[in-house]
């Protein structure tokens, strides 16, 4: 007891000599913080983020632009931070048609991290166009993660019919049908079908003179891919 009084006054005086003549305990300034100063858990972020780009149809222009406009700065001020935020904010503004936000799509493209660049690629898909294909034509043809390959030969394939052309899809996935990789093909052949409703099998040729405009006769499946025993 007689030592923690002496430890006790010598806490007192040294923070009188150091001209301290009001101290709280570290917990009063926790209690004391400012509600709008702490920190936001990341999970909380993303939550509201994918709630954004799930809501961005119910809102008017000017409410679309101010949170692409968050959506946006969530993505730059991440650039050297927390992925799960980027590929977050990334998909949710696939869901604004705002030129500010195409130009971080595409900066995505190219992240560091691999579940971004496929967020780049879902986000695409969502946004749909002529200028979506583009991107994600290029995403085939300098991409070299197949994950990330896969993620938009998927998102070629879901692009709407209404928003882009099809001979622009089906031009754009040939491009995955040179990849070496045969699960690659396989996804890209199912896409192309997808997309067409016509069935070359594996003949990148036919699907080629396709893509141009011409008029290919489909090939005939077999009795086993008729019946579903093969793809």
């Amino acid at each position: 007891m007689r030592q923690r009084s002496g430890i006790l006054a010598a806490i007192t005086i040294l923070l009188g000599a150091s001209g301290c003549t009001e101290w709280s305990p570290p917990w009063e300034f926790w209690r004391n913080e400012p509600e709008e100063a702490l920190i936001e858990a990341p999970i909380v972020r993303m939550e509201r983020f994918r709630e954004w780009g799930h809501s961005a149809g119910s809102f008017d222009p000017q409410e679309q632009a101010r949170i692409s406009g968050q959506l946006i700065q969530a993505y730059n001020a991440e650039l050297e931070g927390d992925p799960m935020i980027r590929r977050e904010a990334v998909k949710a503004l696939g869901s604004y048609p705002i030129p500010a936000a195409e130009l971080v799509l595409n900066q995505a493209k190219s992240d560091a991290d691999t579940s971004v660049r496929m967020a780049a690629c879902e986000a695409w898909a969502i946004h749909g166009g002529q200028r979506a294909i583009v991107e994600l034509e290029s995403v085939l043809r300098n991409e070299r993660d197949q994950d990330v390959r896969h993620a938009a030969i998927r998102s070629l394939r879901d692009i709407k019919a209404d928003a882009a052309n099809p001979y622009a899809v089906v031009g754009a996935l040939t491009i995955a049908l040179e990849d070496k990789d045969p699960a690659t093909r396989a996804v890209t052949l199912a896409a192309l079908e997808n997309v067409t409703g016509r069935y070359y099998g594996t003949d990148a040729d036919a699907w080629r003179r396709f893509a141009k405009g011409e008029d290919v006769p489909q090939q005939q499946r077999s009795l086993a891919q008729q019946f579903g025993f093969f793809n």
